[in-house]
């Protein structure tokens, strides 16, 4: 085993977004960079992907493929809830481990409003009390 190797965190990142036209390339240095980390379960940082798409999920299925035929596994790190959704769509989060976001997501509030003002509530005469 290489010294360089066993130093090596398991962790890959990917950040941006993912044209049709960059998914093999973007496999390629993603399994390039998987090949340097440490053997076992190989985690895919996806938290700085900008745009999530069919060409994320498909960069994310070929490189589990690959790594399978190592003996090795992924598991996906700060997916958001939109590529949750989409490995769900596919079928693919049965395979992909996914791990919970660690970041706090923002949430709207919800906006406070003012009372209306002059406006009073009429009743029906049917309420009127005797």
């Amino acid at each position: 085993m290489d010294n360089d190797r066993a130093d090596t965190p398991s962790i890959l990142v990917m950040t941006g977004s993912v044209s049709p036209g960059d998914v093999e390339l973007t496999v390629e240095r993603l399994a390039g960079e998987a090949e340097l980390c440490d053997p076992g379960i190989v985690t895919c940082d996806v938290g700085g992907v900008i745009e999530v798409d069919l060409s994320t999920v498909d960069v994310l299925a070929r490189l589990h493929l690959r790594l399978l035929r190592t003996g090795r596994g992924l598991s996906v790190r700060n997916a958001s809830y939109a590529l949750r959704g989409l490995l769900l769509l596919t079928g693919l989060s049965e395979v992909l481990r996914t791990e919970r976001r660690l970041a706090v997501e923002t949430h709207r509030q919800i906006e406070e409003r003012e009372e209306a003002r002059g406006v009073q509530k009429e009743g029906d005469a049917a309420d009127r009390a005797v």
